[in-house]
């Protein structure tokens, strides 16, 4: 009481465009002044989950509720089942200055109830401390409520969100069927920007912590071995999750470590740079590259969620975040005609950017999980790219900046061998990633090393290697090409 609830939730109904209810009109409206019903407290908490339960009928709306009501298990239920609960939370004194004398239980027992409470509060999905303006709460309480969700179809499914931050990721997890244990997997240059704002999204939630050196040079077995030994060490039990805070590398190891262990912990993604979220986060392949090449070794091992949070892009370095964009442009190429040419006319909100590669990757994992099919056409620009990070070795090459290369090397070929319709393609790809900031002109490659890479790539069958070539932009297609004919991959 006296936190603003009724204030607040009005204006951010407002915001959002829905009705607004207040629970305790409801209840005066139908048995009388709340004094009087709270004389009989067990009928008044009855009433207050009949009423939370009448509520749901499937319609929208903003709900402020009695300080109690969280606090039944029914009606607790109820709330959760319709949508996300919001604490607002602000200490006592401020609260006392207030002066909300004359609540019904606003009495000598007011903060002994307010400190008892508490726990119970820091259940619901969202923690969030009001500002001293109504309004501005409500603006910023919006902004962070808002999020877009697509539902990844394979197996029993997930979710993949794109959110401004980590608030409402508690009750992500609770609907994901995660439990209250997990350990996160970060790395040294990840972990000390966001492990604060994780534990602090995660109130009430068991967290303990594996750190490893940032960097794709560490995407190895050792690393991998090290990982398995930790979350070993904590003694991980099946109700154990893994949370991969952090790019790439990160999510690849803890996925592919949590497949391993007591043969499958539960995993959620937590990417924090561009080519994670809109690429590596999403479809379940984890691995370690191995000395032969990239990601020889791994599983397919799927996310209980996918939680992007916007927010972490702030802190990524301009050169990493403009090679994210490599993975961007492969997945206009691919599904998404209306990105491709955005990015053409100009800069692209990177909110609708992520969104819009997570439902294309989605749709092409739904229907083929295991890379048997149209999934194979995810890997466009990574047959070059892959083996172009072999060749120049670890650090010359970002893997976005090697799969931009990748790009317009494989239609280059491919308009020269007679499989691409467009001979302006290759120009034409060049062209959007020159914009983006990435490269285009080929490092110094020693092609010893880059055809021993193409030699193992695992997209390999025998003499022949399956490889996704363009007719033209949005038609794109496998080809199975004998490895001979592939040598002149790198020529102009």
């Amino acid at each position: 009481m006296g936190v603003g609830k009724t204030t607040v939730g009005t204006a951010l109904a407002a915001r959002l465009g829905l009705p607004f209810v207040d629970l305790d009109d409801l209840l005066v409206a139908r048995h009388g002044p709340i004094a009087d019903q709270l004389r009989d407290p067990e009928t008044f908490r009855q009433r207050e989950a009949d009423a939370v339960r009448s509520l749901d009928d499937g319609a929208a709306h903003v709900l402020a509720t009695g300080g109690g009501a969280w606090l039944d298990p029914e009606s607790r239920s109820a709330l959760r089942s319709q949508g996300e609960v919001v604490w607002l939370d602000l200490p006592f004194n401020t609260i006392a200055a207030r002066r909300p004398a004359g609540r019904p239980l606003w009495d000598a027992r007011v903060q002994e109830r307010f400190v008892a409470r508490r726990p119970v509060y820091a259940l619901a999905d969202v923690r969030w401390v009001p500002s001293g303006d109504p309004r501005a709460t409500a603006d910023d309480l919006a902004a962070a409520l808002r999020r877009d969700r697509v539902r990844v179809q394979v197996g029993v499914g997930y979710d993949a969100v794109a959110a401004p931050g980590f608030a409402g990721l508690q009750g992500a997890l609770r609907r994901a069927g995660v439990g209250t244990r997990s350990v996160v997997v970060t790395d040294d240059r990840v972990g000390p920007l966001w492990a604060g704002r994780v534990e602090a999204s995660l109130p009430g939630h068991a967290l303990d912590w594996v750190t490893i050196p940032a960097g794709a040079q560490h995407k190895t077995l050792d690393t991998w071995r090290t990982v398995v030994d930790s979350l070993l060490a904590l003694r991980v039990d099946r109700n154990t999750s893994v949370l991969a805070l952090g790019g790439g590398v990160v999510g690849d190891l803890a996925g592919f470590a949590a497949s391993a262990c007591l043969r499958g912990l539960p995993v959620v993604q937590l990417p924090t740079t561009l080519l994670a979220m809109v690429d590596a986060s999403i479809g379940g392949k984890v691995g370690v590259d191995h000395r032969r090449g990239r990601n020889l070794v791994g599983a397919f091992h799927q996310p209980a969620l996918v939680w992007a949070a916007l927010d972490t892009l702030e802190t990524l370095p301009p050169a990493e975040r403009r090679a994210g964009f490599g993975e961007v442009v492969k997945t206009a190429l691919l599904a998404d005609a209306v990105l491709l040419a955005r990015l053409e006319a100009g800069p692209v909100p990177v909110r609708d950017v992520v969104a819009r590669c997570v439902a294309a990757k989605a749709s092409l994992v739904s229907r083929d999980a295991h890379e048997r099919g149209d999934r194979a056409l995810l890997n466009a620009g990574h047959t070059v790219g892959h083996a172009l990070e072999s060749a120049v070795g670890p650090g010359a090459l970002r893997h976005g900046e090697a799969v931009g290369l990748g790009l317009v090397r494989e239609a280059r070929w491919a308009v020269t061998h007679g499989v691409c319709t467009d001979p302006a393609l290759p120009d034409r790809i060049a062209g959007v990633l020159g914009s983006l900031g990435l490269p285009t002109v080929l490092p110094e490659v020693d092609l010893e090393r880059f055809h021993a890479a193409l030699a193992v790539d695992k997209k390999g069958q025998g003499d022949r290697l399956r490889i996704p070539l363009p007719t033209r932009a949005g038609d794109y297609a496998i080809h199975s090409i004998p490895r001979a004919q592939l040598a002149t991959l790198l020529e102009p």
